[in-house]
């Protein structure tokens, strides 16, 4: 990918992506449609993705008692600083997560919009330090999930590499 490729064409790029079942994590968070980027933003280094409370994520309880199980929002979490350092990185790296810390400070609730708001905090040659939200309904909504995340740098293959392996 170009250093020159726009914040809007990154989200439309892994947009497409996440349509294609090309990411298992977020296609297994996101069974129902609604899982997408919604902005990235290389200056702030902040990248909101949406998910859906789904009912197959619930705690097991029925009605509206009924809550996201957390490690499910957990994973949302997890999945959204994922994307932020394939996008922060230029597609160059992926991650695997060292460490992560939530902290649940309200019940996540069912069949509602989740907003994960990943945020860099250093970005260096091997790891990478990220935070995580989760809001109910909107960028701005009532604070579910706060994490902190700790990710190994993992370089992607490059075109000329993925080209090589096919032959």
């Amino acid at each position: 990918m170009s250093s020159e490729i726009s914040d809007e064409r990154v989200v439309e790029i892994m947009n497409r992506s996440f349509s294609n079942g090309k990411n298992p994590s977020i296609s297994t968070l996101s069974k129902v449609n609604g899982h997408r980027i919604i902005s990235f933003d290389r200056t702030k280094g902040e990248l909101v993705m949406v998910f859906k409370g789904d009912p197959m994520f619930s705690n097991g309880k029925i009605g509206t008692t009924g809550q996201v199980q957390g490690g499910f929002a957990g994973a949302m979490l997890d999945a959204a600083t994922a994307q932020m350092v394939v996008v922060y990185s230029k597609f160059k790296f992926t991650v695997a997560t060292l460490e992560q810390k939530c902290t649940f400070l309200q019940p996540v609730p069912l069949d509602c919009d989740l907003y994960a708001i990943a945020k860099v905090i250093r970005f260096g040659k091997r790891i990478a330090f990220m935070e995580a939200e989760l809001r109910a309904e909107s960028r701005d909504g009532k604070l579910l999930v706060t994490s902190s995340t700790t990710q190994s740098l993992v370089a992607l293959p490059t075109k000329a590499e993925k080209k090589n392996a096919k032959l």
